[in-house]
């Protein structure tokens, strides 16, 4: 969870051992079993993990029918864009759920005139590639700022640049038998990213009920999905220490070439 242990050296060979040293401490988030979901959530889970337990039994190994995903994050803005440009501006055909795109309120058939208030660059480009290049450069947390057209109306919309983390999960097709090896099984692409829709929707619907620092269990008579909902929370401070450190860093490079130009000595050497 990202939290400090302090571990005092009681034996140390050197010198240089001498001190205190920081460690990160492996905690385990309390555990909540879910029963009741929400009909649409609960038909999309039912779906995906029967779809997932036909894949299993099509594989080699027959006794393969359990996995486990780490953490990782969502490299998707979570839109399906036009393929060329509309008139100068970026057509968004479809808008992903559980996505970023959808937290900043973007909606299919809005035209993008303008990211970060300034016009973009079609030459060369792909509607794509101008909206991945603008993201590629913003910092976590940052503002990010979206003008577009939508029907007869001019509408600016604004957010933050909080990438989405799709938070460690494990599951267990059938009955689980004590001692079983969990496998990092590789599944298709296209179950690959419905399963990791689900893991948005599960994310999503237990954040918004103050339960993020949960492990989240989900029982069904055919398989057992395990969801760290904690993994997420972690890496966003990841992110969050990160990209202040860049913020910091970036500020003390700015005040070095400051002060080498001679601005801050300008008194000096008359």
């Amino acid at each position: 969870m990202g939290l400090g242990a302090i571990v005092e050296v009681k034996r140390q060979e050197s010198r240089s051992c001498e001190g205190k040293l920081i460690a990160k401490a492996k905690i385990i988030p309390p555990e909540l079993l879910a029963s009741d979901l929400p009909n649409k959530l609960e038909k999309q889970l039912i779906s995906i993990m029967s779809n997932i337990a036909s894949f299993h039994q099509k594989t080699a190994d027959k006794r393969d029918d359990t996995n486990v995903k780490s953490r990782k994050l969502s490299g998707y803005f979570g839109t399906v864009i036009a393929k060329s440009f509309s008139d100068n501006s970026i057509k968004i055909n479809k808008v992903i759920p559980n996505s970023l795109a959808e937290k900043i309120k973007l909606q299919e058939g809005d035209l993008i005139t303008k990211l970060g208030g300034d016009e973009f660059d079609i030459d060369g480009n792909t509607p794509s590639e101008v909206v991945n290049h603008y993201l590629k450069n913003r910092v976590y947390g940052e503002e990010i700022t979206v003008e577009l057209v939508r029907g007869s109306h001019r509408v600016i919309l604004r957010g933050n640049y909080i990438p989405l983390v799709i938070p460690e999960a494990s599951y267990s097709i059938g009955k689980k038998l004590v001692g079983d090896v969990i496998n990092q099984t590789k599944l298709s692409a296209q179950l690959t990213f419905r399963f990791e829709q689900l893991l948005l929707a599960i994310n999503n619907h237990y954040q918004n009920s103050d339960q993020s620092d949960k492990m989240i269990i989900i029982q069904r008579p055919s398989f057992e999905l395990v969801v760290n909902l904690a993994s997420v929370n972690n890496a966003q401070k990841i992110m969050l220490a990160e990209s202040l450190k860049k913020t910091v860093d970036l500020h003390e490079i700015q005040s070095k070439e400051h002060r080498s130009s001679g601005v801050l000595n300008s008194r000096m050497g008359g």
